[in-house]
C-alpha cells in the first residue's frame, strides 16, 4: 500500500469515527497554523481533519464529501490552485483560500477558479473560523444535489456509485471519478490533463493515459445501454451528453 492510500485511509477512518458537527477540511503542509484554527472550529461544534499533503487534497475530498475545505496557499507555487480547479471540476464544497501576501492578482485568481472566500495571512483563526462557519451555513441553507442524471445514466456522489437504467455500473475508483468530473457539466469538453486533474490528482500519469480509462469507462456504459455517452472531442478530450437534459436530483438515494 501507497503513502498516499494509508494517508487517505486512516483520515477517512478518522472522520467515519467521528461524531457530529459539520466535516472541514484543512489543508496545508504548516500543520502548526491549522492547529490552533482546529480548536476555535472544535469549539464552534464543527468537525476540523487537517491535511498535510497537498496531493491527497482534492482526492479526500471526493472520499470525504466535506461541508467546508480551507487551503492555505503559502508561496504562491500553485499546489492549492491544483486542488481548487480539480474540486470545482466535480464539486460545489465551499472552499476559503488563505494567502500569505495581499494582492488583487493572486485573490482574483482564485476567486476565478471558484473559491467562495479569500484571506490573507497574518490572520485570526477566530476570523477564519466565523468565516467557515458562514460557508457552511450557507451551503447548508442552499442544499446540494447528490445524484445526477443525464437520460438513464445515473451519477450518486452519496453511495460513489452510478447505474443505467437502476443497473448498476461496477467502476474502477477512477473511471468512476471520469464520470463525476463529465456529469458535473454536461455537454462541456475537458481537456485530457483537466480529466486527469480530476479524476486521479495523485498521479503523474501521462495524458495518454486518460484514453485508456475513458476507453473501459465507455465499453462498460454500452454493455449497460448507455453506449455514445462519452463523446471525443477533436483536439480537445471528451465530454459527456445524454438524449434528455441533466438534471440534479435532491436526496441521497436512487430510486
Amino acid at each position: 500500500m501507497s503513502p498516499y492510500t494509508r494517508l487517505v485511509r486512516k483520515v477517512a477512518a478518522s472522520v467515519e469515527q467521528a461524531d457530529g458537527g459539520a466535516l472541514v477540511l484543512l489543508a496545508d503542509p504548516d500543520l502548526r497554523f491549522l492547529g490552533a484554527l482546529e480548536a476555535v472550529l472544535r469549539r464552534q461544534r464543527l468537525r476540523p481533519e487537517r491535511v498535510g499533503e497537498w496531493e491527497s487534497c482534492a482526492a479526500l475530498v471526493m472520499r470525504l464529501r466535506p461541508d467546508a475545505v480551507v487551503l492555505v496557499d503559502r508561496d504562491g507555487r500553485g499546489a492549492p490552485a491544483g486542488v481548487l480547479r480539480a474540486v470545482r471540476a466535480w464539486s460545489d464544497t465551499p472552499v476559503l483560500v488563505i494567502l500569505r501576501a495581499r494582492g488583487m492578482s493572486e485573490e482574483l485568481r482564485y476567486f476565478r477558479l471558484g473559491a467562495d472566500d479569500v484571506v490573507w495571512l497574518p490572520v485570526s483563526p477566530r476570523v477564519v473560523a466565523a468565516r467557515v462557519t458562514r460557508l457552511v451555513r450557507r451551503a447548508g441553507a442552499r442544499g446540494q444535489p447528490t445524484v445526477r442524471r443525464l437520460g438513464e445514466l445515473e451519477v450518486d456522489l452519496y453511495s460513489n456509485g452510478a447505474s443505467v437504467a437502476g443497473r448498476e455500473l461496477h467502476l474502477t475508483p477512477v473511471e468512476y471519478r471520469l464520470l463525476v468530473v463529465l456529469a458535473g457539466a454536461p455537454g462541456r469538453a475537458f481537456s485530457r490533463s483537466e480529466l486527469i486533474e480530476g479524476a486521479a490528482p495523485e498521479s503523474d500519469a501521462l495524458e495518454r493515459t486518460v484514453d485508456a480509462h475513458v476507453c473501459s469507462l465507455r465499453r462498460k456504459l454500452a454493455l449497460a445501454g448507455a453506449g455514445g455517452q462519452v463523446q471525443t472531442v477533436r483536439g480537445v478530450g471528451y465530454r459527456l451528453v445524454a438524449g434528455a437534459p441533466a438534471f440534479p436530483v435532491a436526496g441521497g438515494a436512487v430510486r
